[in-house]
């Protein structure tokens, strides 16, 4: 079993702790992600990682129809519970590699922290694969950003990561400032997979070549919780990139 296949099998076995201390996703971020692809109640996507259900509850709440994929039993079962076992959603047992889902039929792809998991070598044909023209990857990622007054204990996180898991600390790059990742994903927004890789300071995990999967032209410096969420996508709505909020029973 590969160290990514190994890593990712722990979260299933911890099941309850996992989901009792993850956080969940600013319901803002998710609107501006429906509002970008232009997706309305009953639009077909896929949800790549589902694990407890975190993301899922925020699509099932934008009445999206979603097959949500996880390898882990456990963690589906949590997700079951929090959506009320709603009839919008699909689960999937699996690794999104090895599920066999119908090509061409989906309006969006969605990965909320959990695209790492995933063979780049195959996850991001397979996503390109799975969307109707024009239709969109949608990657929910928390960026760390190296800045005072933690950039020392981040500092001192990574050296302590270096340390006792050498293997995963192999494929991320050391902390960094807002300035370099930023500018590290501008030189590379052609090539999602490797503008994706820059943004979570991936080093191994974006596949080579360019990718049937277009860039979203949407840039806001990474948000901080759910404060800075809201601002983030007030931003775009200000800038007229976002059309303006909509209430969800719309």
């Amino acid at each position: 079993m590969s160290e990514r296949l190994r890593y990712g099998a722990v979260f299933d076995g911890i099941a309850d702790e996992y989901d009792a201390r993850r956080s969940g996703y600013p319901s803002e971020i998710v609107e501006a992600a429906v509002e970008i692809a232009g997706l309305s109640p009953g639009s077909p996507v896929v949800e790549v990682g589902a694990g407890t259900g975190k993301l899922s509850e925020e699509l099932v709440a934008h009445g999206l129809r979603v097959d949500a994929v996880d390898p882990g039993a456990n963690m589906l079962e949590h997700a079951r519970r929090r959506v009320g076992n709603s009839e919008l959603v699909r689960f999937h047992i699996g690794r999104f590699e090895d599920v066999e889902l119908p090509v061409g039929e989906y309006d969006a792809v969605f990965a909320a922290s959990s695209f790492h998991w995933v063979d780049p070598q195959l996850g991001w044909a397979k996503a390109a694969s799975l969307l109707r023209p024009g239709g969109t990857m949608a990657l929910v990622q928390p960026v760390g950003v190296r800045e005072e007054p933690y950039a020392e204990a981040m500092d001192e996180l990574h050296a302590a990561l270096v340390r006792i898991a050498p293997e995963v600390a192999a494929d991320l790059s050391r902390p960094r400032d807002l300035a370099t990742i930023r500018t590290g994903f501008e030189e590379r927004r052609d090539n999602p997979s490797e503008a994706w890789g820059v943004a979570r300071a991936s080093r191994n995990r974006c596949a080579r070549g360019r990718n049937p999967v277009r860039a979203g032209d949407v840039d806001v410096d990474p948000p901080r919780g759910r404060a800075d969420g809201r601002r983030a996508v007030g931003r775009l709505r200000d800038d007229g990139r976002l059309p303006p909020s909509r209430s969800r029973g719309a």
